[in-house]
């Protein structure tokens, strides 16, 4: 005899909601991380060494621009995950969340504080491209 089963929830509805939170949770912290680690690696590393040819570039281009163009991938990724961790919110909050402990509404709540947190984080990580010249002689 076969044992009776519990219903399943339509599959892509609840991948849908766990991918967007756990994307609003994680990008930002990790956009943050890999922004301070590539601003400094190719800063004082990579662009600032001794046989850097042209001196402060980096595939041909200003060190600043280069880690500016970097900053802008980084903040759009990370506003991208807040924004759908956002709306996926919205979309649990539509009708009521059937998870356990309402999973799913903290997850996308938790995504689009931590997507905001680190969006301004990184935001402002602008502020010294326009103040720090490149490689200037100590």
């Amino acid at each position: 005899m076969i044992a009776p089963t519990a219903p399943e929830a339509p599959r892509g509805d609840r991948t849908s909601r766990s991918t967007w939170g756990w994307l609003g949770l994680l990008v930002g912290p990790t956009a943050w991380a890999v922004q301070l680690t590539a601003n400094w690696a190719f800063g004082e590393v990579i662009a600032c060494s001794p046989a850097a040819r042209p001196a402060g570039a980096v595939l041909g281009i200003d060190v600043n621009a280069f880690n500016a163009i970097v900053n802008v991938v980084l903040l759009a990724l990370t506003v991208l995950s807040g924004v759908g961790a956002y709306v996926e919110l919205r979309r649990i909050r539509s009708r009521p969340d059937e998870t356990p402990a309402q999973r799913a509404t903290w997850l996308a709540t938790a995504g689009v504080m931590t997507a905001a947190l680190f969006t301004l984080l990184i935001a402002v990580s602008f502020i010294p491209l326009g103040l720090i010249k490149g490689c200037e002689a100590v």
